[in-house]
């Protein structure tokens, strides 16, 4: 039963495996080549989940309590409703599965703590009007694509992957799913991923 992100987490790593068997392509790769096919998944999949997401999660914390909604059985919403809790779980089932690509160890996560607003000023540096505000979900969504994009890129360039920078990107990245999944109703709908991932 997953109650919270370190049971989201063993979970999630405990079914999508990447290896030979479910990724026939990795057989031909070695060394970084294998993480760096992980992770440009992992950010494809993110893509993916990206536009279905759209601007709907608040834009301040203290709204959070009204997304609510989104734990609701999938019986319970309409299809609209629907595609964005399915993306919303699917984008965090491929952070989760990224941060056990480039080394974040169950442990890590249970000893993370949930960040306060100044902590994410520094984690995912936002500007607005010339001034450092709190990222809202998407700005931290953008941010670990662009960033993980750049460094990808710079891979391909180098043949070699940058893997302090990536796991520095991506362990943001999870801090903001610890700050903007931070409310009562976030245990029933972590519970529900085992519902997007397909079964092995």
């Amino acid at each position: 039963m997953i109650k919270n992100l370190t049971d989201a987490f063993e979970y999630v790593n405990s079914k999508y495996v990447f290896n030979e068997e479910n990724y026939p392509v990795i057989g031909r790769l070695e060394g970084d080549q294998k993480i760096i096919f992980a992770l440009k998944h992992g950010l494809l999949h993110i893509l993916k989940s990206v536009n279905k997401i759209k601007d709907d999660i608040p834009f301040e914390k203290s709204g959070i309590r009204k997304m609510q909604w989104i734990a609701q059985p999938d019986e319970k919403l309409g299809s609209l409703a629907l595609i964005q809790k399915t993306a919303t779980l699917k984008m965090i089932v491929n952070i989760l599965s990224l941060a056990n690509t480039v080394g974040i160890t169950k442990e890590q996560v249970s000893e993370f703590k949930i960040p306060i607003d100044d902590e994410m000023v520094t984690y995912v540096p936002v500007k607005n009007m010339g001034q450092r505000i709190v990222p809202t979900f998407t700005d931290s969504v953008q941010y670990l694509i662009e960033l993980l994009a750049t460094i990808l890129e710079d891979a391909d360039h180098k043949n070699v992957l940058d893997q302090e920078s990536a796991k520095d990107v991506i362990k943001r990245s999870l801090f903001a799913i610890m700050y903007w999944f931070d409310d009562f109703w976030v245990p029933d709908f972590l519970a529900q991923i085992p519902n997007v991932m397909k079964s092995k």
